[in-house]
């Protein structure tokens, strides 16, 4: 009598799935309570409740496991509008830039975690993916409206004010340090008049115009008031 082996498969699979995404939240959890050094891979087995050689079944490292992480918690943002940095290029640069932001106001764990992977030359798939996309948009941009730079420059000029940006809320965090509201606005407008050649032009303007002295209106001389021509 043959056995359905089909059947018997399912419960393995489903049991597999459950297990990696126990492990991927396992490692969201510790990073968001106690930042990337928590999630050690015995603090994430533990807290998974699996083995060491169930987690590296599933990723190869820890940092194929942070990768993970990142397109859960930080990318999912900038994947939520398929196409738009051809369709409104400039609506999804300053997307992004809220994406990086928000993440560190309200995940700092996640936003230490993206920094240090960074730092140590190790930028995710994700990350990088989500800078591919921020170049494209750069490249529409320019389609549309003169820059001051060539895209790939801009992009890589605003990727590194969104980092800082973010690196900035998440230190001040660390250090007790209160992160006056409104800076990264600040922040973004000054890039964003930086690069775009038409905001640049304008932004100067204005300051001209407001550092001029004002003009007194000039006067006509009445004909009564003209010196009397001298004769000869």
């Amino acid at each position: 009598m043959s056995r359905n082996t089909s059947a018997a498969r399912v419960p393995r699979k489903a049991a597999q799935t459950s297990s990696r995404e126990r492990i991927i939240q396992a490692a969201v959890d510790l990073v968001c309570e106690g930042g990337p050094g928590a999630a050690t891979a015995r603090a994430i087995c533990e807290r998974a409740n699996t083995t060491a050689p169930t987690l590296y079944h599933f990723f190869g490292d820890l940092y194929q496991l942070y990768d993970e992480v990142l397109q859960l918690m930080y990318v999912p943002e900038a994947r939520a509008y398929p196409g738009r940095e051809f369709e409104d290029p400039r609506g999804m640069i300053e997307y992004m830039w809220n994406c990086c932001v928000d993440t560190a106001k309200r995940r700092p764990g996640i936003d230490e975690l993206k920094s240090q992977l960074v730092s140590m030359g190790k930028t995710p798939d994700s990350m990088m993916n989500f800078y591919a996309r921020l170049q494209v948009a750069f490249e529409q941009l320019a389609l549309r409206e003169p820059l001051n730079f060539p895209p790939k420059t801009a992009a890589a000029m605003y990727w590194s004010a969104a980092v800082g940006a973010a690196h900035m809320i998440t230190a001040a965090r660390h250090n007790g340090v209160p992160y006056p509201s409104g800076t990264d606005k600040i922040l973004y407008d000054s890039m964003l008049a930086a690069i775009l050649a038409g905001d640049s032009v304008k932004a100067k303007a204005s300051r001209v115009a407001q550092k001029a002295p004002p003009r007194a209106p000039a006067r006509r001389a009445s004909a009564s008031r003209r010196p009397a021509a001298t004769k000869p």
